[in-house]
């Protein structure tokens, strides 16, 4: 869960960094920005991914599937 957290607030940190000064920064500094936008949005991804399956895996199990609902 803190792993989750952190990905988080990390990757929407670099995230914003990265797009705050992206119009005004020269060459070198525009492509240190865009690795950090890069860099931020897999980490939100890998936080999504985290929650996705830390939802799995707390959520109860399933009283039926769906072959086994009644018919109308």
């Amino acid at each position: 869960m803190l792993a989750f957290l952190g990905f988080t607030i990390l990757g929407g940190a670099a995230v914003t960094w990265g797009m705050a000064g992206f119009a005004r920064a020269g060459s070198g500094a525009k492509l240190l920005r865009l690795l950090a936008i890069l860099v931020g949005l897999l980490m939100l991804a890998g936080s999504a991914f985290m929650f996705a399956t830390l939802a799995r895996m707390i959520s109860p199990p399933h009283a039926y599937t769906y072959e086994d609902a009644p018919r109308p």
